[in-house]
């Protein structure tokens, strides 16, 4: 009878450290912090079943870190609205905007988030760069969150 009784305390004991351990990683997932970030935090909560102070440094790290602004947790989308972005562009082609509008409204539309099909997104993005609306660095970017929110 007492070796059940022990056999049992040892099982709650069990599931309570492996319960704490995961706190770091399970706040970290609802805050929206993935990949690198994520793994390094996996493992240093992990590692705190061996040295203690990498838990603490895990829940730190699941609490303060703040996921890139230009991605939202939230898949398909990006921090551009290309409707707009087209819409504005005509409008300077047509001589209704100065550069210097195109560039300020350019800049707030930017800032903005639609959720789009990335193939689309896509070919709309190179469209853009080819007539000059946005540029290289520019079209390298917004891809490369298009890409990386999609995955």
């Amino acid at each position: 009878m007492e070796i059940i009784s022990g056999l049992t305390f040892l099982i709650i004991i069990i599931a309570i450290i492996i319960g704490i351990t995961t706190v770091p990683i399970y706040i970290a997932k609802s805050r929206g912090i993935t990949g690198r970030e994520l793994t390094t935090i996996t493992i240093l909560s992990w590692a705190g079943l061996i040295i203690g102070i990498t838990w603490i440094i895990a829940l730190v790290l699941s609490l303060t870190y703040q996921p890139n602004n230009w991605i939202d947790k939230n898949k398909g989308k990006t921090n551009i609205d290309l409707d707009g972005l087209e819409k504005l562009y005509r409008l300077k082609k047509n001589g209704v905007l100065s550069q210097t509008e195109f560039n300020r409204e350019k800049k707030r539309l930017m800032g903005q988030q639609e959720e789009k099909d990335i193939s689309d997104d896509i070919n709309r993005l190179k469209c853009l760069k080819k007539e000059g609306v946005l540029t290289q660095e520019e079209y390298d970017e917004q891809r490369k969150l298009l890409i990386e929110t999609n995955i």
